[in-house]
């Protein structure tokens, strides 16, 4: 988690604004039922350099309305930067377009 006020950018947590390590999520549970998910889809094991199980982190959010994960892809090797969203329909159209259109 990243606090949004006052944030130090030159910290050493800035790894959070690497898009490899990252995502944003958008979530109407509380903290503990969050830290009780994300456990989950932390990656274990491997050599994987992806911080994030996203096979986990989807199979969850089958069964999360009220979660959607958005993960931003810069343009590389020719092809043009992707924003992918995933999470339930309602809950994107609500509120994952107005985050998406605040950003862009």
């Amino acid at each position: 988690m990243v606090k949004l006020e006052d944030f130090n950018y030159d910290s050493a947590e800035a790894i959070v604004l690497n898009w490899v390590f990252s995502f944003i999520l958008l979530t109407k549970l509380d903290v503990e039922d969050l830290n009780g998910l994300v456990e989950g889809w932390v990656a274990k094991g491997g050599k994987s350099v992806l911080a994030f199980n996203y096979d986990a982190v989807a199979k969850d959010l089958l069964e999360l309305s009220t979660t959607s994960v958005l993960r931003y892809f810069p343009a590389d090797n020719g092809r043009d930067e992707t924003l992918v969203v995933v999470g339930n329909r309602e809950f994107i159209e609500e509120r994952v377009q107005k985050c998406v259109r605040s950003i862009v």
